[in-house]
């Protein structure tokens, strides 16, 4: 009897977004975003099956999997240290402090379009600018300006700018936004931005920009002298591209989602627990458990995606460099769940990640990313906390749980 290829099922996702553009293809180092995956399944794999009852860990359907999935030699030292974990805290209070938590969506906007230069240009200056908010830490000026990588003359403009419009676009370490025409506009460009990229996602920068301009004109009645300028309506529509390739990016959201399913060849209704890419809709990890044991399920998923890391085609991807969010669905256990959020947040990904409360929350990224079924796996959604699924340990059917990589 053969077991699921669930690796196989799901490989278009692997290479194409959902409009077809290849993200994949060529090999990189392991970045930052790479690593940030690899902190939260190895947590998982390592944490979660210490939560759960004696009997769930002896469940005859979870029992192979745990045995059968282990990291590939030579991956253990690969998680970041933790004084990358620290930096990226300390980078988030320190931009949650110049201009409020959440992040207003344009300084997002602007602080997505930096280059890694031009973020560190941005931390160096805003670190000094804080220093002001209280009279207790004013530095002199001629110090401040040194601090900040500037000569006097050009500290004064920068300030006075900080002080008239508190902003990224006011330090000087990226053009993606200009200060003047644009920031009136901002808040009506960026709905109409989305919905020109929308209905021509594949244009030029030139051609959208050109788009902009006309529904600029039409939707806020602006005489074309009125409008913001061709490279102002360049910028949005290039920042909005940079976010659309973000988001399509392998890292940017990883979720996990448990859900019954009936297998090829096999009788009975199982539950599958899948860590998914939510951009290229890759299964990441997979295993089978039951719905009232998901903290083992996971577990045994998360040992799953650590060994295929290492393996093609998962080496071809070019990870983005941050893990945006992430979102897990439980099984029938909630209460196994209690402080994930401060259990998350020790391990530096607390503030990205959240647990889905719905009652109907079994396969929600399933149907979305495969529909009612991935090859000649059918899922189920409505069976998953029925207490049908959880098929029996056969010998054929604990070799069906050996879910190839």
């Amino acid at each position: 009897m053969a077991a699921p290829d669930w690796s196989s099922s799901c490989m278009a996702g692997v290479s194409c977004s959902r409009r077809g553009r290849e993200i994949g293809g060529h090999k990189e180092p392991f970045n930052r975003g790479l690593d940030e995956y690899r902190l939260l399944v190895g947590h998982f794999s390592a944490n979660m099956e210490r939560h759960c009852s004696t009997a769930s860990r002896t469940s005859p359907i979870d029992t192979r999997m745990a045995e059968a999935t282990t990291i590939p030699e030579g991956e253990e030292g690969t998680m970041p240290a933790h004084a990358d974990v620290v930096r990226k805290r300390s980078t988030t209070r320190l931009l949650e402090k110049a201009f409020g938590s959440p992040l207003p969506q344009a300084e997002e906007a602007m602080w997505a379009a930096m280059s890694p230069a031009q973020r560190a240009s941005a931390i160096q200056r805003l670190k000094v600018l804080l220093l002001f908010d209280d009279e207790e830490t004013v530095p002199k000026v001629d110090r401040a300006a040194a601090d900040a990588g500037l000569s006097l003359n050009r500290w004064y403009e920068m300030h006075r700018d900080w002080r008239d419009n508190r902003s990224l676009a006011s330090i000087g370490t990226s053009a993606v936004m200009p200060r003047s025409r644009t920031l009136a506009y901002h808040n009506d460009l960026l709905p109409l931005v989305v919905e020109v990229v929308d209905a021509d996602p594949e244009a030029s920068v030139r051609k959208l920009a050109m788009a902009l301009d006309e529904v600029v004109g039409a939707r806020l009645g602006l005489e074309p002298e009125d409008r913001p300028s061709y490279n102002t309506l360049r910028k949005f529509a290039e920042v909005e591209q940079r976010r659309r390739h973000r988001e399509a990016s392998p890292g940017n959201e990883v979720v996990f989602d448990c859900c019954a399913c009936t297998l090829p060849h096999a009788e009975g209704v199982f539950v599958a627990y899948l860590i998914l890419d939510r951009g290229t809709h890759a299964v990441l990890g997979a295993a089978l458990g039951t719905a009232e044991a998901s903290r083992l399920g996971y577990s045994n998923a998360a040992k799953d995606a650590l060994g295929r890391i290492g393996r093609k085609p998962l080496t071809n991807l070019s990870w983005t460099e941050k893990l945006a969010r992430s979102q897990l669905v439980p099984g029938v256990d909630e209460e196994a769940w209690r402080g994930i959020g401060q259990e998350m947040a020790d391990v530096g990904g607390g503030g990205n990640f959240q647990l889905a409360q719905s009652r109907r929350r079994f396969g929600t990224y399933v149907r979305r990313l495969f529909g009612d079924r991935m090859g000649r796996v059918k899922f189920m959604p409505g069976k998953t906390a029925g207490g049908e699924a959880g098929a029996g340990a056969t010998p054929n059917g604990r070799k069906r749980c050996a879910i190839p990589g």
